[in-house]
């Protein structure tokens, strides 16, 4: 009887082996097994990158602080991502001291519009201090962005510095687009402006639209708020 062997790879792809009967699959499946076994945990690819990583950056680690050292691995991760540090985001160490959010890393990527005195603000009007803070950029212009609920309550209680945050997130993003096509030389208006929203903010200042997940149920959200949670209201 024909069977499947189905591997699930790191990456994300998924490979399917197809073969002709039930006994030869799970032959190939105990060998398979029996070399994954034989590698241990060191030769995991997370282990092995950090390995890498930390050998390259040997000299800056011996020369440098621990916080230097953070910021150029952050850097160039983001640098591969194209964000444009530097024009529209920028690395803050508010969180040096994890002052700021104690489940937060050190050093946090936000738009470069705001100070660090309005991130302590919003940190304040966010759940545990998680404000929002980008973590993965798309080719498109496009960020994730993670956080935790904001404190509105009942009475829907709103935060100037947190919608600033909020905005300027959006604004970031517009920009970093048209920077990187200006970059490649791509000038074509009417697709730049194809993935931009109707909304505007002054003249010729185009802001992305913003999708927020709550992956709460409707009761947990609910209850939360009665605790002085909530859920974003846009």
């Amino acid at each position: 009887m024909p069977s499947s062997l189905v591997i699930n790879c790191s990456d994300t792809t998924q490979c399917t082996i197809e073969f002709p009967t039930q006994v030869e699959c799970q032959k190939w499946r105990d060998r398979f097994l029996v070399v994954l076994a034989n590698r241990g945990l060191k030769s995991a690819f997370s282990l092995r990158h950090f390995a890498a990583i930390m050998d390259s950056r040997q000299e800056l680690k011996q020369s440098g602080s621990e916080l230097e050292l953070s910021s150029q691995l952050v850097r160039e991760e983001f640098d591969k991502l194209q964000m444009n540090l530097g024009s529209c985001w920028k690395i803050t160490d508010i969180n040096q001291h994890f002052e700021l959010c104690e489940t937060y890393p050190k050093l946090l990527v936000v738009p470069k519009a705001m100070t660090d005195e309005e991130l302590k603000v919003v940190s304040k009007f966010r759940s545990k201090g998680r404000i929002p803070a980008i973590v993965w950029r798309h080719e498109n212009g496009c960020v994730l962005v993670r956080s935790s609920q904001p404190e509105v309550g009942w009475f829907s209680w709103r935060n100037e510095a947190d919608e600033k945050l909020l905005l300027e997130i959006s604004k970031a993003c517009s920009n970093g687009l048209e920077l990187a096509n200006q970059h490649s030389g791509f000038h074509e208006p009417s697709l730049l402006l194809s993935n931009l929203s109707e909304s505007s903010i002054g003249d010729d200042q185009y802001v992305r639209k913003m999708k927020i997940f709550d992956l709460r149920s409707y009761m947990a959200a609910f209850g939360n708020r009665t605790k002085g949670g909530g859920s974003e209201n846009p």
